[in-house]
């Protein structure tokens, strides 16, 4: 019977130890309450998804592309949600992309060298897509992620165009945790 306390004692502890070493190396996130987020100025608030609305008709504008429209981290066929900016009205060369989250992060992902590279919940590049993903699964009371990407003009940090998407969750099976994040489709 002792054998048998050690051993569950051990494991217990082994658990722990290895919990302890995703939360201090970022992978797991500790449990708190979702950071809040603002809308950089200048940027509409709305859902954003392929077919959006323009900011203004004359003015540039982002759309992002978001594939697949469901994931969770259980999915071995994608590392997350790839979100790609789709620039109107100015030259994507023009510009340095600034990508926020209120939860989760993003990783980049190499399709031909297989190498993720993560980034934390902002992250910039030059309007390459971008992957949203999360390891920690949201509680009871998840609310909607908010992802936004804002262009900025390479020269002068001027504000060329911005866009948002929100993701909502769908709970499958809260004994196993699995968990799944969505891109609502809208009309």
């Amino acid at each position: 019977m002792a054998d048998r306390t050690c051993i569950v004692a051990g494991a217990i502890l082994a658990i722990g130890i290895v919990l302890t070493a995703l939360i201090v190396s970022g992978v797991l996130a500790f449990p708190g309450k979702p950071v809040q987020h603002e809308i950089p100025n200048g940027i509409s608030q709305g859902v954003h998804s392929a077919g959006e609305t323009p900011l203004a008709p004359d003015k540039a504008f982002l759309s992002l592309n978001a594939s697949p429209k469901r994931y969770s981290p259980f999915m071995s066929s994608t590392i997350g949600i790839g979100i790609e900016p789709v620039a109107t009205g100015f030259d994507k060369n023009t510009a340095v992309f600034v990508w926020n989250t209120t939860y989760g992060r993003f990783a980049d992902w190499n399709q031909s060298t297989y190498k993720v590279t993560e980034c934390s919940r902002q992250c910039r590049n030059n309007g390459e897509k971008l992957y949203w993903t999360f390891y920690d699964m949201p509680g009871e009371d998840a609310v909607p992620v908010v992802i936004t990407v804002t262009a900025l003009d390479k020269k002068n940090g001027s504000t060329i165009a911005g866009s948002s998407l929100t993701l909502t969750w769908e709970r499958f099976d809260n004994r196993s945790g699995y968990t799944m994040a969505v891109v609502p489709e809208y009309p």
